[in-house]
């Protein structure tokens, strides 16, 4: 350990390596660091992120790799950073803070600590300097120093709330009457801000649907996917979706793409086409598919995100220069494109794209794109962009989102009729238990061949979600079924709580109960329960 360099360059984390030429003094998170710096009375900051973030590379790039910056924090503080994929416990402890005390969250995201490791200020994206949108991170130190000296007896604890059984009245509310209250008639979704795929609320809207048909629910689902399918949230060339859009109105994407992203939509549309046939859903599905085979797959499972950046642009894989249209589509072929796609233009305003003239495709309408000449147009782009840079995969094997991926796979076995894919489910459980289950734990990830040596419960309730989908087609799961349970039951305390980690160089976290928009750890719980009570008469 040397704490008077930056020590990142060898860890196992590629969003960590991406920081090992920083000139900041970044460490990995130790039991070793952290009484370093309850030693010598330091105050610590914990900077989380990961590797596709669009704004962890800016901060990275602009605002810790300024001389002054690095300077000022290796004198004041000692500085950590988290890989949020590697260690979500620590992540979750930050964002609960971070959205506790500035009532919202994001990333990269940044806590001070004092020496005993209790946060007083928190933030996330921050330039070097003051600017017309931020505040600049060496006024930030400034601030949270000032109130670290002048309060640091006064500062205590951040207590998590632990989550409580609903009571019996919240049993009987139906949240339907809620969701149309959130709902967005015009746009689709749910809110008035930032777009984000709503998959827990589909996914219980479907499933409502299927047993109580309703005219109001079927608006709904049509109206939110048909955004999320022709607004700019899914690539219409590559296929996949990106993580979110950044306005109400799907206009504006966010460039990354996550595994655990591709999975929920591969779920989504092939409910959706199986309910709703005919409407383009089922392109949507195997798009979601190409992606995760051509730019995901890893063997018999998939890293976990394609990077936002190329080339220093945010999108740099996806959007395209009128230039480069010109040269890649004869003139017939530019009809075609036109009469499936309009071209949106990316808000030069913004200081996220770099050029103005980028466009990026977005359907027309829902089925536009179903030609087959539009196909072969689309197919010759596929093929052209595969000649240019491509975005950076991270290789790290994450098991709830592979999970997550072969009950995708599953349910698009089902209502895609799509055989094969159940195998591929198959083999990504395999794969899991060869590879990442020890001692009756499920390894959080695997990267280089090295496993993590967490473990938390998200990652047990996927895994016994996948043995429990696999085990209806086949009887031989049951034993794999039953293995998996039983891991699951470990991070169920004494005071009848789940906890998502109970890691040696932490605090104990409870199983995250916010399902938006990902399912959450206490909701996937939820359902490994149910079914299993389903399965035993119970």
């Amino acid at each position: 350990m040397d704490i008077q360099r930056n020590d990142l360059s060898q860890a196992n984390s590629l969003f960590l390596r991406q920081n090992g030429s920083s000139p900041v003094h970044w460490q990995e998170w130790s039991p070793e660091i952290l009484a370093h710096a309850r030693r010598n009375k330091r105050i610590i900051l914990v900077s989380s992120g990961y590797s596709s973030c669009h704004w962890c590379h800016q901060m990275s790039n602009e605002t810790f790799s300024d001389p002054q910056v690095a300077d000022v924090l290796n004198r004041w503080c000692t500085c950590i950073l988290i890989d949020r994929e590697r260690r979500p416990d620590i992540d979750q402890y930050c964002m609960d803070y971070l959205v506790a005390s500035r009532g919202t969250g994001g990333w990269p995201l940044n806590v001070f600590f004092s020496p005993e490791l209790k946060p007083f200020y928190a933030f996330t994206f921050a330039p070097a300097k003051d600017d017309s949108e931020h505040q600049g991170i060496l006024a930030i130190i400034t601030d949270a120093l000032q109130y670290y000296r002048s309060n640091s007896k006064n500062i205590s604890h951040f207590s998590v709330e632990w989550s409580k059984p609903p009571t019996t009245a919240e049993h009987q509310l139906d949240p339907i009457k809620t969701i149309i209250e959130e709902y967005d008639p015009i746009h689709g979704g749910f809110g008035s801000g930032a777009k984000l795929p709503p998959y827990s609320t589909l996914l219980f809207l479907f499933y409502r649907f299927c047993y109580s048909p309703a005219p109001e629910i079927a608006r709904i689902l049509q109206t939110t996917l048909d955004a999320m399918m022709c607004g700019a949230l899914q690539d219409n060339v590559a296929g996949g979706f990106f993580r979110h859009c950044s306005d109400s109105s799907w206009e504006t994407p966010i460039f990354e793409k996550l595994l655990v992203d591709q999975a929920m939509q591969l779920w989504v549309f092939s409910l959706a086409e199986r309910i709703f046939p005919g409407n383009g859903y089922r392109r949507a599905a195997l798009g979601v598919i190409r992606c995760l085979e051509r730019d995901f797959r890893i063997g018999c499972v998939y890293g976990s995100a394609l990077d936002s950046d190329v080339c220093g642009i945010e999108g740099g894989a996806i959007i395209w220069t009128t230039d480069e249209l010109a040269q890649s589509l004869n003139p017939a072929q530019r009809k075609i494109l036109h009469s499936a796609y309009r071209f949106a233009e990316l808000p030069s305003t913004s200081k996220t794209y770099k050029n103005d003239d980028r466009l990026h495709l977005i359907q027309r309408f829902p089925g536009s794109t179903d030609s087959h000449d539009t196909s072969l147009v689309v197919e010759h782009l596929r093929n052209q962009r595969a000649k240019m840079p491509h975005a950076q995969l991270d290789r790290t094997i994450l098991a709830d989102a592979n999970c997550l991926t072969g009950i995708a796979f599953t349910v698009a076995a089902r209502c895609l009729n799509i055989p094969r894919l159940r195998q591929r489910a198959t083999e990504i459980f395999f794969f899991i238990q060869r590879n990442m289950f020890r001692d009756g734990n499920i390894n959080h990830c695997f990267f280089q061949n090295k496993q993590s040596p967490s473990y938390f419960a998200r990652d047990a309730a996927a895994y016994t979600l996948l043995a429990d989908t696999l085990y209806e087609h086949s009887f031989a799961m049951q034993p794999h079924y039953e293995q998996a349970f039983s891991s699951l039951k470990k991070f169920h305390t004494k005071g009848k709580n789940w906890i998502e980690a109970d890691s040696p160089d932490f605090y104990p976290i409870p199983a995250a109960s916010f399902d938006f928009p990902y399912p959450s750890t206490q909701g996937m719980i939820d359902l490994v329960y149910a079914r299993h009570a389903v399965r035993t008469n119970n």
